[in-house]
């Protein structure tokens, strides 16, 4: 059995990529940490594979003029990473935000990928309507913010 440090240390280039597309500096890396039927979930949006993630990615930092984080914490389980950290953005000049994000990642215990990626906006989910809320996070991820985000990171129809 590895050492948790061991367990730890490898597992440092998925926090680091994670991160990196939160700072809006994803790398080439950053989208081979999700595994090919990764889902990722947020208050506003629900996507089913990789390739949606990964158009979200690369478009997030084209669609905004800032978006960064610190003060990140993280926690190591045996299949899955929780990452707390401050984010801060802006969309245009006239709109700025912060909220504190916590990151849940389950991994592939086969091949230490992403296949669950979940994050809280202060710890909490932003609305709840008895199940509907899945229904618009998934049009939402799936075919509105596909087109946000894929279109201009020329990522859509990967």
């Amino acid at each position: 059995m590895e050492k948790s440090e061991d367990i730890q240390k490898k597992r440092r280039h998925i926090i680091e990529e994670v991160l990196n597309a939160y700072n809006s500096r994803p790398t080439r890396q950053t989208e081979h940490v999700y595994d090919t039927n990764a889902t990722f979930e947020d208050p506003l949006i629900y996507m089913s594979n990789k390739n949606a993630i990964t158009a979200m990615i690369h478009g997030l930092p084209i669609l905004t003029r800032e978006f960064k984080t610190d003060s990140d914490e993280v926690e190591h389980y045996e299949n899955a990473i929780v990452i707390k950290h401050n984010v801060t953005f802006q969309v245009s000049a006239m709109y700025r935000d912060s909220f504190r994000c916590t990151q849940f990642l389950i991994l592939n215990e086969e091949n230490d990928k992403i296949v669950k990626h979940v994050d809280m906006w202060n710890d909490r989910e932003l609305f709840e309507f008895h199940g509907a809320e899945k229904v618009v996070k998934f049009i939402n991820g799936n075919w509105i913010s596909r087109l946000i985000f894929g279109i201009p990171s020329g990522r859509f129809f990967e």
